[in-house]
């Protein structure tokens, strides 16, 4: 047998098992499991936020809104900062925090909220995010009282901070459990961004 075969395939696998890996451990690993697993449980208090080691909030502050609901409230007593807009329809409340920002005042150590009836449905994402990293939260849409759906940027490792390659797109619905209303994932999909 080749002695630099055997180099090679030695060092494939260990590239291959570095990137599997890599991609288990990545933020945005959650999104891309069949079936995506379920993170929100009945019952279940606000997460507390992890102090995001930014230490920018000062020369952040008109990145911080004040609270405007009952469901704001909860969220900013929980420790987190108010950010995004506040959105609503019908009984069914969205509402982001972030624990800090980063030295360009993105958010850091992010989540959304959602509340049904001012009572905490879940999350959308099953741990806070980072801006500018894999399954950063983007965009949320509210299509009805519910249903809604969210992008997250997917980037891939040789992807610039500037530009994530993909996008995933995840629908959820609201079901009940125990009596309450569970935030839970009904689909996801992840397409190329445009070049």
């Amino acid at each position: 047998m080749n002695k630099r075969w055997l180099v090679s395939c030695a060092a494939a696998a260990l590239c291959l098992g570095a990137a599997a890996a890599s991609a288990a451990t990545s933020p945005g690993a959650w999104i891309d499991k069949k079936p995506v697993a379920a993170w929100n449980k009945a019952g279940a208090a606000i997460p507390r936020p992890v102090k995001a080691d930014a230490g920018n909030e000062a020369s952040c502050k008109s990145n911080i809104r004040k609270a405007s609901s009952p469901e704001d409230q909860r969220v900013a007593a929980a420790g987190w900062q108010l950010i995004g807009a506040h959105q609503q329809f019908g009984s069914t409340t969205v509402v982001e925090g972030a624990s800090g920002f980063d030295g360009q005042c993105r958010w850091a150590g992010y989540q959304a909220f959602v509340f049904v009836g001012g009572t905490f449905a879940g999350t959308l994402a099953p741990a806070a995010m980072d801006s500018r990293s894999d399954g950063a939260l983007d965009t949320v849409r509210l299509g009805s009282a519910t249903s809604f759906s969210a992008d997250f940027t997917r980037y891939a490792d040789s992807d610039p901070l500037c530009c994530p390659s993909r996008t995933s797109y995840v629908s959820y619905a609201l079901k009940k459990q125990g009596g309450h209303d569970i935030v839970t994932v009904t689909d996801v999909s992840t397409a190329a961004n445009p070049k």
